[in-house]
């Protein structure tokens, strides 16, 4: 039964990004649900989610929320509108919001456009992180420490790549000149 499931939800896959980002974030919330009778198996990042844990550490409720463009909706000079999403994931229901506008500075004010109640007792998802922190709802992250390394790194690189580029610039050649 489970190798029929995962193979028709194609769980490896859909698994594969969400590991990624928890190793790379500490974090990410991974949901599943039944559309037309199929599993579906979606995540998001965790800097967009707003979980909150009932005493014993399961989900009690969800929210992710985030800015996007709308390519749908564009404003005077035709560039896509700024618009909010947010969805709520309970113990008992799923609910989607409208999307208003983006305003900078102003708190977004949301209508229930959409509720499905599935009544379950828990909600369609898991908050998947590296580590377990009673203050902390994230993990840590696989390499977030060494993030200043690596640029630093990067640059060091670059520059020399560039320098032996120039150094094998054929115009030098060609102009005549000497060591």
């Amino acid at each position: 039964f489970f190798k029929v499931v995962q193979k028709s939800c194609d769980f490896r896959r859909a698994l594969l990004d969400p590991v990624k980002h928890t190793l790379k974030a500490g974090a990410c919330f991974v949901r599943y649900s039944f559309v037309n009778g199929m599993p579906v198996i979606e995540h998001y990042a965790s800097k967009y989610c707003y979980p909150d844990f009932d005493q014993v550490g399961e989900l009690d409720s969800l929210d992710v929320m985030y800015i996007y463009d709308d390519e749908d909706d564009k404003d005077a000079n035709k560039n896509p509108k700024k618009k909010w999403f947010k969805m709520t994931f309970t113990k008992t229901a799923d609910i989607l919001f409208d999307n208003p506008e983006y305003r900078q500075g102003a708190e977004p004010e949301f209508t229930e456009v959409q509720r499905v109640t599935h009544g379950l007792g828990w909600v369609q998802g898991e908050w998947l992180c590296t580590d377990k922190d009673k203050h902390n709802p994230d993990g840590w992250s696989l390499y977030g420490d060494i993030l200043g390394f690596i640029d630093d790194l990067n640059y060091s690189l670059s520059q020399s790549s560039q320098a032996i580029g120039y150094n094998q610039e054929p115009q030098l050649a060609f102009n005549g000149m000497e060591e």
